[in-house]
């Protein structure tokens, strides 16, 4: 990764016609600065180059967040069961919610209500939308986060969510029987 200087470009006044700023460390530098058109930051990475930071997106994983956010706003309250767990109240409260085809949003907002059900965890919704995984250390946390962001741009750009999400659980709950499938195999193994 490159990141040019931010220093504002120079531009002398008519009259004054100098060449250099010095010999010195301090005179270099501004001499450079006066002969770039612009500043600029570039950032590339395997698979993916921006040539500045305007051009840059959000990730795939946000902008399902952001549209998910702008859906909810639209819907109605839930009135939420009062039992915790997967119990048979909170099954047939899903079941009953959340029917046929489901959007994108519907995923989300399927997931999440599972969370505050207590029917799943935070970390199996997050498992189930492909969120950062937990790992060792810094190092590996910002090169397994990179990795995996410019993945998830990347099929986006060519495919949308459903291929940006397609090998997480999130990516096969086209329907309302495929989330319960999911749920049902995350039961059982929870048992």
């Amino acid at each position: 990764m490159r990141i040019s200087n931010q220093t504002p470009t120079y531009q002398p006044t008519a009259g004054a016609q100098r060449t250099s700023f010095g010999a010195g460390s301090f005179g270099k530098q501004l001499d450079i600065a006066v002969s770039r058109h612009a500043d600029q930051l570039e950032v590339s990475a395997e698979g993916a180059a921006w040539r500045n930071a305007d051009e840059m997106d959000s990730s795939p994983y946000l902008k399902l967040l952001e549209s998910y956010e702008a859906w909810k706003a639209q819907q109605p309250p839930q009135d939420l069961p009062d039992s915790w767990g997967p119990t048979e109240e909170n099954l047939a409260y899903l079941k009953g919610h959340y029917t046929g085809d489901l959007s994108w949003e519907e995923r989300v907002d399927a997931l999440k209500t599972m969370e505050q059900l207590g029917v799943i965890t935070k970390e199996q919704r997050y498992d189930a939308m492909g969120s950062t995984a937990v790992v060792a250390s810094l190092d590996e946390i910002i090169e397994h986060t990179s990795t995996h962001v410019l993945k998830q741009y990347n099929a986006y750009l060519s495919g949308g969510w459903n291929a940006c999400f397609q090998d997480h659980a999130i990516g096969t709950f086209q329907t309302a029987d495929d989330l319960f499938a999911w749920l049902d195999k995350l039961l059982e193994s929870d048992a």
